[in-house]
């Protein structure tokens, strides 16, 4: 893709069809959003040909956005923060315990809930990893029984719609649990995945609105994992165990961003206009 020059992207922005920042609070999923003819970002980075005259509809670009794909990093890089900010604490000599205790408790990245928050999106990711690396046996058995059971026919019985169920259960499991730390973290430090390219202003609570974010894919990826465990009923203690963890993670962040879900996201929550 060649790289737009500043005066396009302002022309592009100009376009009163686009909803402002609607980007900010989406979970990056563009080959599955009604909104892409409406985002500035797409827009900038998936442009549609000159000569369709209009816009493209939406398509997958791969499987994981490059803002999603450095979450773990980001997150890695705010533990090690959180980790040599404790470090400094302990050695601070000289002053009042007491005082430092309420420095380091009122600061963003140092609290004891945002810490908890940070290492169980982290703890969360990393459990699913491991899921999938252990159920890679029983996802290949259960794509051989469910082929057999297609070419055997039997009556009353729907094994393809069983197969398209488990895949979307597993994608979007596999695309939440790097959505859910990427915005938490985005919230908790207070930083936006990249610089607007529209160069506007974030709102006061932009914070509720990544968690916002972040909430809705753990309710979707918990509703993923109930099924995947009907559909390996072998691994259900094991999924379960993931469940409860998205189920405390949720509590957490609901508990850190009481207003997170009442955030109205623009052209999510409300509608924003109408395209031409």
């Amino acid at each position: 893709m060649r790289a737009m020059k500043k005066e396009q992207i302002r022309d592009l922005a100009a376009d009163p069809r686009l909803i402002p920042g609607v980007y900010h609070y989406c979970d990056h999923w563009c080959a599955r959003c009604g909104l892409t003819a409406r985002c500035l970002r797409f827009r900038i980075e998936d442009p549609p040909p000159a000569a369709a005259g209009g816009h493209e509809p939406p398509r997958s670009r791969g499987a994981t956005p490059a803002a999603v794909t450095d979450s773990a990093r980001v997150a890695a890089d705010l533990l090690a923060q959180i980790a040599a900010d404790e470090e400094a604490l302990d050695l601070e000599a000289g002053c009042d315990a007491a005082e430092l205790e309420d420095e380091f408790l009122v600061h963003p990245l140092n609290s004891v809930e945002v810490r908890d928050c940070v290492e169980g999106a982290v703890e969360y990711a990393t459990a699913v990893d491991h899921w999938f690396l252990a159920t890679r046996d029983d996802v290949r058995a259960k794509i051989e029984a469910l082929t057999r059971a297609i070419r055997m026919g039997l009556p009353g019985a729907d094994p393809a719609a069983e197969g398209r169920a488990i895949e979307e259960a597993m994608q979007v499991v596999r695309w939440d649990q790097h959505v859910i730390f990427f915005k938490l973290t985005r919230a908790v430090t207070g930083a936006a995945e990249e610089e607007d390219p529209a160069g506007g202003a974030l709102p006061e609570n932009d914070a509720d609105g990544s968690v916002k974010v972040a909430l809705l894919s753990m309710d979707r990826s918990i509703e993923a994992w109930r099924r995947l465990g009907d559909a390996f009923p072998d691994r259900r203690d094991e999924t379960l165990d993931l469940v409860v963890l998205l189920d405390r993670l949720r509590t957490r962040a609901e508990s850190l961003f009481p207003g997170a879900r009442a955030f109205v996201r623009p052209g999510f929550d409300r509608e924003v206009g109408a395209p031409a």
